[in-house]
Protein backbone atom coordinates (compact mmCIF):
# COMPACT_ATOMS: atom_id res chain seq x y z
CA UNK A 1 0.00 0.00 0.00
CA UNK A 2 3.16 2.49 0.59
CA UNK A 3 2.87 2.66 -3.18
CA UNK A 4 -0.63 3.04 -3.72
CA UNK A 5 -2.04 6.49 -3.44
CA UNK A 6 -5.40 7.06 -1.26
CA UNK A 7 -8.59 8.08 -3.35
CA UNK A 8 -10.42 8.53 0.09
CA UNK A 9 -9.23 9.85 3.33
CA UNK A 10 -10.78 6.71 4.89
CA UNK A 11 -10.33 4.16 2.25
CA UNK A 12 -9.47 0.72 3.85
CA UNK A 13 -5.99 -0.75 3.44
CA UNK A 14 -6.03 -3.93 4.62
CA UNK A 15 -3.49 -6.76 4.80
CA UNK A 16 -3.95 -10.17 5.21
CA UNK A 17 -1.36 -11.77 7.12
CA UNK A 18 -1.04 -15.03 5.42
CA UNK A 19 2.40 -14.19 3.82
CA UNK A 20 3.70 -13.27 6.94
CA UNK A 21 2.44 -16.79 8.70
CA UNK A 22 4.04 -18.59 5.90
CA UNK A 23 7.18 -17.19 6.73
CA UNK A 24 6.99 -17.78 10.49
CA UNK A 25 6.13 -21.82 9.94
CA UNK A 26 9.05 -21.90 7.35
CA UNK A 27 11.40 -20.45 10.02
CA UNK A 28 9.62 -22.79 12.66
CA UNK A 29 10.35 -26.03 10.86
CA UNK A 30 13.74 -24.91 9.66
CA UNK A 31 14.25 -23.88 13.57
CA UNK A 32 13.57 -27.75 14.03
CA UNK A 33 15.84 -28.47 12.21
CA UNK A 34 18.64 -26.93 14.01
CA UNK A 35 21.50 -28.20 12.85
CA UNK A 36 25.04 -29.70 15.03
CA UNK A 37 28.13 -30.19 14.17
CA UNK A 38 29.80 -33.49 13.94
CA UNK A 39 33.64 -34.08 13.01
CA UNK A 40 34.89 -37.17 12.03
CA UNK A 41 38.02 -38.87 11.70
CA UNK A 42 39.51 -39.43 8.58
CA UNK A 43 41.86 -42.36 10.21
CA UNK A 44 41.34 -44.22 13.61
CA UNK A 45 44.14 -42.34 15.17
CA UNK A 46 42.52 -39.34 15.28
CA UNK A 47 39.30 -40.11 17.00
CA UNK A 48 40.58 -38.57 19.88
CA UNK A 49 41.12 -35.30 18.65
CA UNK A 50 37.77 -35.15 16.45
CA UNK A 51 36.01 -35.76 19.49
CA UNK A 52 37.95 -33.04 21.86
CA UNK A 53 37.10 -30.75 18.03
CA UNK A 54 33.83 -31.24 17.89
CA UNK A 55 33.33 -30.34 21.93
CA UNK A 56 35.50 -26.82 21.52
CA UNK A 57 33.11 -25.71 18.16
CA UNK A 58 30.20 -26.64 20.08
CA UNK A 59 31.49 -24.49 22.88
CA UNK A 60 31.70 -21.49 20.45
CA UNK A 61 28.62 -21.86 19.00
CA UNK A 62 27.17 -21.70 22.41
CA UNK A 63 28.96 -19.05 23.53
CA UNK A 64 28.14 -16.99 21.07
CA UNK A 65 24.32 -17.82 21.19
CA UNK A 66 24.52 -18.95 17.54
CA UNK A 67 20.96 -19.82 18.05
CA UNK A 68 19.88 -16.69 17.72
CA UNK A 69 21.80 -16.15 14.54
CA UNK A 70 20.81 -18.82 13.15
CA UNK A 71 17.73 -17.91 13.36
CA UNK A 72 18.17 -14.63 12.31
CA UNK A 73 20.07 -15.55 9.17
CA UNK A 74 17.37 -17.57 8.01
CA UNK A 75 15.02 -14.90 8.31
CA UNK A 76 16.52 -12.65 6.47
CA UNK A 77 16.95 -15.49 4.04
CA UNK A 78 13.22 -15.96 3.61
CA UNK A 79 12.60 -12.20 3.67
CA UNK A 80 15.74 -10.95 1.52
CA UNK A 81 16.67 -14.01 -0.73
CA UNK A 82 20.05 -14.12 0.81
CA UNK A 83 21.36 -14.29 3.54
CA UNK A 84 25.07 -12.88 5.08
CA UNK A 85 26.93 -13.87 7.97
CA UNK A 86 30.77 -12.50 9.16
CA UNK A 87 33.08 -15.27 11.02
CA UNK A 88 35.58 -13.30 12.62
CA UNK A 89 37.95 -13.14 15.45
CA UNK A 90 36.87 -10.45 18.15
CA UNK A 91 39.67 -9.32 19.88
CA UNK A 92 37.43 -8.25 22.43
CA UNK A 93 36.27 -11.56 23.71
CA UNK A 94 37.36 -13.64 26.09
CA UNK A 95 38.85 -10.77 28.70
CA UNK A 96 40.46 -9.56 25.90
CA UNK A 97 42.38 -12.53 24.70
CA UNK A 98 39.86 -12.51 21.55
CA UNK A 99 37.86 -15.43 20.00
CA UNK A 100 35.88 -16.21 17.16
CA UNK A 101 32.67 -14.67 16.48
CA UNK A 102 29.70 -14.89 14.18
CA UNK A 103 27.12 -11.81 13.62
CA UNK A 104 24.57 -11.75 10.49
CA UNK A 105 24.69 -8.76 8.11
CA UNK A 106 22.04 -6.98 6.17
CA UNK A 107 22.53 -7.96 2.71
CA UNK A 108 21.39 -4.14 2.08
CA UNK A 109 25.04 -3.01 4.01
CA UNK A 110 26.51 -5.41 2.02
CA UNK A 111 28.52 -5.05 -1.68
CA UNK A 112 29.98 -7.76 -3.50
CA UNK A 113 31.61 -8.08 -6.90
CA UNK A 114 28.64 -8.49 -9.36
CA UNK A 115 30.85 -10.34 -12.30
CA UNK A 116 31.55 -13.55 -9.75
CA UNK A 117 28.98 -15.84 -8.53
CA UNK A 118 31.19 -16.76 -5.80
CA UNK A 119 32.05 -13.73 -3.60
CA UNK A 120 35.44 -15.08 -2.33
CA UNK A 121 36.74 -14.93 -6.30
CA UNK A 122 35.65 -11.46 -5.84
CA UNK A 123 38.00 -8.57 -6.73
CA UNK A 124 36.56 -6.70 -3.53
CA UNK A 125 33.73 -6.46 -0.89
CA UNK A 126 31.96 -3.41 0.78
CA UNK A 127 30.23 -3.76 4.20
CA UNK A 128 28.86 -0.29 5.52
CA UNK A 129 27.95 0.02 9.43
CA UNK A 130 26.94 3.37 11.31
CA UNK A 131 28.60 4.17 14.68
CA UNK A 132 28.14 7.10 17.25
CA UNK A 133 30.86 9.14 18.15
CA UNK A 134 31.51 7.70 21.60
CA UNK A 135 32.72 4.19 19.19
CA UNK A 136 35.45 6.19 18.05
CA UNK A 137 36.47 8.07 20.06
CA UNK A 138 36.96 4.49 22.03
CA UNK A 139 38.47 2.48 18.94
CA UNK A 140 40.46 5.45 16.82
CA UNK A 141 40.68 8.39 19.67
CA UNK A 142 41.14 11.85 17.57
CA UNK A 143 40.03 10.42 14.63
CA UNK A 144 36.31 11.82 15.11
CA UNK A 145 37.88 15.29 14.98
CA UNK A 146 39.38 14.93 11.31
CA UNK A 147 36.10 13.21 9.72
CA UNK A 148 34.01 15.42 7.63
CA UNK A 149 30.04 15.31 6.85
CA UNK A 150 29.66 12.43 4.36
CA UNK A 151 25.95 12.87 4.19
CA UNK A 152 25.37 9.10 4.37
CA UNK A 153 22.18 8.25 7.01
CA UNK A 154 20.77 5.01 6.86
CA UNK A 155 18.05 5.89 5.13
CA UNK A 156 20.56 6.74 1.89
CA UNK A 157 22.49 9.78 0.64
CA UNK A 158 21.28 12.80 1.75
CA UNK A 159 22.70 16.87 1.11
CA UNK A 160 20.64 17.82 4.04
CA UNK A 161 23.17 19.23 6.70
CA UNK A 162 23.07 17.21 9.77
CA UNK A 163 24.48 17.40 13.38
CA UNK A 164 27.88 16.31 13.99
CA UNK A 165 27.32 14.38 16.59
CA UNK A 166 25.26 12.47 14.85
CA UNK A 167 26.14 8.63 13.69
CA UNK A 168 28.82 7.91 10.66
CA UNK A 169 29.07 5.64 8.19
CA UNK A 170 32.16 3.40 8.21
CA UNK A 171 32.98 1.53 5.22
CA UNK A 172 35.04 -1.57 5.21
CA UNK A 173 37.25 -2.38 2.41
CA UNK A 174 38.14 -6.47 1.87
CA UNK A 175 40.21 -7.23 -1.08
CA UNK A 176 42.89 -9.73 -2.12
CA UNK A 177 46.24 -9.66 -2.98
CA UNK A 178 48.46 -12.60 -3.59
CA UNK A 179 51.99 -13.48 -2.24
CA UNK A 180 55.08 -15.13 -4.35
CA UNK A 181 53.42 -18.49 -4.30
CA UNK A 182 49.96 -16.89 -5.66
CA UNK A 183 48.31 -17.54 -1.83
CA UNK A 184 45.36 -15.26 -1.14
CA UNK A 185 46.23 -12.99 0.88
CA UNK A 186 43.52 -11.23 2.75
CA UNK A 187 43.13 -7.26 3.43
CA UNK A 188 40.77 -4.71 5.20
CA UNK A 189 41.06 -1.24 5.36
CA UNK A 190 38.37 0.46 7.28
CA UNK A 191 37.30 4.22 5.95
CA UNK A 192 35.00 6.82 7.85
CA UNK A 193 34.09 10.70 7.70
CA UNK A 194 36.64 10.66 4.17
CA UNK A 195 39.72 9.52 6.61
CA UNK A 196 41.59 5.99 6.34
CA UNK A 197 41.15 4.86 10.33
CA UNK A 198 42.28 1.36 9.55
CA UNK A 199 44.62 -0.47 7.05
CA UNK A 200 45.73 -4.33 7.64
CA UNK A 201 48.47 -3.97 5.30
CA UNK A 202 50.14 -1.57 7.62
CA UNK A 203 49.60 -3.69 10.64
CA UNK A 204 49.27 -7.07 9.54
CA UNK A 205 51.23 -7.17 6.25
CA UNK A 206 50.45 -10.77 6.11
CA UNK A 207 47.12 -10.60 5.69
CA UNK A 208 44.05 -10.81 8.46
CA UNK A 209 43.34 -14.53 8.20
CA UNK A 210 45.62 -17.14 7.25
CA UNK A 211 42.86 -19.08 5.61
CA UNK A 212 42.99 -16.44 2.91
CA UNK A 213 39.41 -16.11 2.29
CA UNK A 214 36.68 -13.15 2.46
CA UNK A 215 35.20 -13.54 6.53
CA UNK A 216 31.71 -13.89 4.69
CA UNK A 217 29.46 -16.28 3.97
CA UNK A 218 26.65 -15.24 1.53
CA UNK A 219 23.30 -17.78 1.48
CA UNK A 220 20.88 -17.49 -1.25
CA UNK A 221 17.74 -18.60 -1.00
CA UNK A 222 16.73 -19.33 -4.72
CA UNK A 223 19.90 -18.68 -6.68
CA UNK A 224 20.69 -16.18 -9.16
CA UNK A 225 22.17 -16.91 -12.10
CA UNK A 226 26.03 -15.35 -12.27
CA UNK A 227 25.21 -13.97 -9.05
CA UNK A 228 25.86 -14.89 -5.07
CA UNK A 229 22.36 -13.56 -4.03
CA UNK A 230 19.30 -14.73 -4.60
CA UNK A 231 15.66 -13.83 -4.07
CA UNK A 232 13.13 -15.06 -0.99
CA UNK A 233 9.68 -15.94 -0.38
CA UNK A 234 7.86 -12.32 -0.30
CA UNK A 235 9.35 -12.17 -4.16
CA UNK A 236 7.75 -15.34 -5.24
CA UNK A 237 4.72 -14.55 -3.20
CA UNK A 238 3.91 -10.70 -3.21
CA UNK A 239 1.86 -10.15 -6.20
CA UNK A 240 -0.68 -12.87 -4.62
CA UNK A 241 -0.58 -11.46 -1.60
CA UNK A 242 -1.05 -8.14 -3.12
CA UNK A 243 -3.95 -9.28 -5.22
CA UNK A 244 -5.43 -10.60 -2.44
CA UNK A 245 -5.21 -7.52 -0.25
CA UNK A 246 -6.81 -5.75 -2.91
CA UNK A 247 -9.91 -8.22 -3.01
CA UNK A 248 -9.87 -7.91 0.54
CA UNK A 249 -10.43 -3.85 -0.09
CA UNK A 250 -12.86 -4.29 -2.62
CA UNK A 251 -15.00 -6.61 -0.31
CA UNK A 252 -14.57 -4.05 2.77
CA UNK A 253 -15.55 -0.99 0.47
CA UNK A 254 -18.65 -2.81 -0.24
CA UNK A 255 -19.41 -3.91 3.24
CA UNK A 256 -18.66 -0.22 4.65
CA UNK A 257 -21.59 1.45 1.68
CA UNK A 258 -23.74 -1.87 2.13
CA UNK A 259 -24.15 -0.70 4.95
CA UNK A 260 -24.98 3.38 4.33
CA UNK A 261 -28.60 3.91 2.96
CA UNK A 262 -29.02 6.35 0.58
CA UNK A 263 -32.15 8.64 0.49
CA UNK A 264 -33.45 9.49 -3.28
CA UNK A 265 -35.70 12.77 -3.30
CA UNK A 266 -37.38 13.79 -6.21
CA UNK A 267 -36.91 18.01 -6.50
CA UNK A 268 -40.44 17.95 -7.19
CA UNK A 269 -41.71 16.68 -4.30
CA UNK A 270 -41.22 19.46 -1.83
CA UNK A 271 -39.62 17.61 1.19
CA UNK A 272 -37.95 18.50 4.60
CA UNK A 273 -34.73 16.76 3.91
CA UNK A 274 -33.09 17.86 7.49
CA UNK A 275 -36.42 16.54 8.70
CA UNK A 276 -35.92 13.13 6.90
CA UNK A 277 -32.50 12.52 7.96
CA UNK A 278 -33.71 13.42 11.82
CA UNK A 279 -35.00 10.07 13.31
CA UNK A 280 -36.47 12.00 16.29
CA UNK A 281 -38.63 13.85 14.23
CA UNK A 282 -42.32 12.21 13.83
CA UNK A 283 -43.44 14.43 11.71
CA UNK A 284 -42.10 15.38 8.25
CA UNK A 285 -43.98 17.64 5.94
CA UNK A 286 -44.22 17.10 1.67
CA UNK A 287 -45.70 18.61 -0.85
CA UNK A 288 -46.13 14.99 -2.70
CA UNK A 289 -46.23 12.32 -0.44
CA UNK A 290 -46.05 8.74 -2.62
CA UNK A 291 -43.56 6.21 -3.64
CA UNK A 292 -42.28 8.39 -6.55
CA UNK A 293 -41.20 11.41 -3.84
CA UNK A 294 -38.81 9.32 -1.83
CA UNK A 295 -36.71 6.14 -2.65
CA UNK A 296 -34.20 4.09 -0.37
CA UNK A 297 -30.88 3.36 -2.39
CA UNK A 298 -28.43 0.59 -0.89
CA UNK A 299 -25.38 -0.69 -2.43
CA UNK A 300 -25.54 -3.87 -4.10
CA UNK A 301 -23.44 -6.69 -2.74
CA UNK A 302 -20.73 -8.24 -4.46
CA UNK A 303 -20.65 -11.33 -6.66
CA UNK A 304 -19.75 -14.49 -4.13
CA UNK A 305 -17.32 -15.37 -6.99
CA UNK A 306 -15.26 -11.74 -5.68
CA UNK A 307 -14.83 -13.64 -2.15
CA UNK A 308 -14.01 -16.82 -3.64
CA UNK A 309 -11.15 -15.64 -5.43
CA UNK A 310 -9.69 -13.65 -2.61
CA UNK A 311 -9.67 -16.97 -0.70
CA UNK A 312 -8.23 -19.15 -3.86
CA UNK A 313 -5.21 -16.37 -3.83
CA UNK A 314 -4.31 -16.79 -0.33
CA UNK A 315 -4.79 -20.38 -0.30
CA UNK A 316 -2.27 -20.21 -3.59
CA UNK A 317 0.46 -19.07 -0.96
CA UNK A 318 -0.45 -21.45 1.04
CA UNK A 319 -0.30 -24.50 -0.94
CA UNK A 320 2.66 -23.31 -3.12
CA UNK A 321 5.04 -22.77 -0.25
CA UNK A 322 4.25 -26.07 1.31
CA UNK A 323 3.00 -24.59 4.53
CA UNK A 324 -0.72 -25.91 3.85
CA UNK A 325 -2.92 -26.88 6.45
CA UNK A 326 -1.81 -30.48 5.38
CA UNK A 327 1.71 -29.77 6.60
CA UNK A 328 0.40 -28.14 9.76
CA UNK A 329 -1.61 -31.15 10.61
CA UNK A 330 -5.00 -28.98 10.23
CA UNK A 331 -6.15 -31.28 8.19
CA UNK A 332 -10.40 -31.35 7.51
CA UNK A 333 -10.48 -33.39 4.93
CA UNK A 334 -11.70 -36.29 6.85
CA UNK A 335 -7.93 -37.54 7.80
CA UNK A 336 -8.04 -38.56 11.32
CA UNK A 337 -5.50 -41.58 11.30
CA UNK A 338 -2.06 -40.08 12.76
CA UNK A 339 0.04 -41.82 10.52
CA UNK A 340 -1.83 -40.62 7.42
CA UNK A 341 -1.39 -36.86 8.64
CA UNK A 342 1.68 -37.51 9.05
CA UNK A 343 2.01 -38.80 5.43
CA UNK A 344 -0.12 -35.88 4.30
CA UNK A 345 2.81 -33.75 6.04
CA UNK A 346 5.84 -35.18 4.92
CA UNK A 347 4.42 -35.04 1.50
CA UNK A 348 3.68 -31.52 1.63
CA UNK A 349 7.34 -30.50 3.42
CA UNK A 350 9.22 -30.31 0.41
CA UNK A 351 9.78 -27.13 0.15
CA UNK A 352 10.93 -26.85 3.53
CA UNK A 353 12.89 -29.76 3.67
CA UNK A 354 14.78 -28.53 0.49
CA UNK A 355 15.69 -24.77 2.66
CA UNK A 356 16.89 -26.89 5.29
CA UNK A 357 18.76 -28.91 3.29
CA UNK A 358 20.55 -25.54 1.91
CA UNK A 359 21.29 -24.19 5.46
CA UNK A 360 23.05 -27.36 6.27
CA UNK A 361 25.22 -26.75 3.56
CA UNK A 362 25.90 -23.12 4.57
CA UNK A 363 26.52 -24.82 7.91
CA UNK A 364 29.10 -26.46 6.97
CA UNK A 365 31.01 -23.73 5.45
CA UNK A 366 30.90 -21.98 8.22
CA UNK A 367 32.34 -25.04 10.26
CA UNK A 368 35.18 -24.90 8.07
CA UNK A 369 35.37 -21.10 8.32
CA UNK A 370 35.99 -21.67 12.55
CA UNK A 371 38.33 -24.83 12.67
CA UNK A 372 40.79 -22.61 10.30
CA UNK A 373 40.44 -19.71 12.74
CA UNK A 374 40.65 -22.38 15.37
CA UNK A 375 44.12 -23.18 14.02
CA UNK A 376 45.00 -19.95 13.55
CA UNK A 377 44.10 -18.81 17.09
CA UNK A 378 44.10 -21.06 19.50
CA UNK A 379 46.44 -23.01 21.61
CA UNK A 380 46.75 -26.13 23.48
CA UNK A 381 46.16 -25.18 26.42
CA UNK A 382 43.31 -22.84 25.75
CA UNK A 383 41.43 -25.78 24.11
Amino acid sequence: WYEVAKKEPDEPRPVTPVLFSTLESLLADIMDNYPKAHIFSEEAKDERVAQGLEKVIGNILKKRNYRSTYREKVRQALKKGVSVQEVFWDVALSGGIGDINIRSWDIKSFLFDPTCENIQEGRAIFKFGFYHKNWFDKNFPGAFLKMKEDGYTKEGYSDMPRNHNDEYMVMEYWYKTYDDEEKDIVHMAKLAGGILLERSEKTNPEGMYNHGMYPFIVEPLYKMEGLPIGFGMIDVFKNLQQYADKLDQIILKNTLMSGKLKMLINKNADVDEEAMLDWSKEVVTAGRIDDGAVRWFQAAPLNPYVLAHMNGKLDAIKEESGQSQCVRGETNKGVTAASAILALQNAGSKRSRMIIDQMYDGFTSLIRMIVDLIKENYTESRI
